[in-house]
């Protein structure tokens, strides 16, 4: 339903060193959805 905002969590499978799981939050539009946050789609890289 336009305006909801809902999770949007995208697992792209592999090894434990060749995964990537994205995190969003978007708010649903007419024509599919925008984040809901700044941070963008940049992977965050833990050390």
């Amino acid at each position: 339903e336009a305006n909801m905002v809902v999770p949007l969590h995208i697992l792209y499978p592999g090894d434990e060193h060749h995964r990537i799981w994205i995190e969003e939050v978007v708010r649903v539009t007419p024509d599919g959805g925008e984040p809901f946050f700044s941070w963008g789609l940049d992977p965050l890289i833990t050390v």
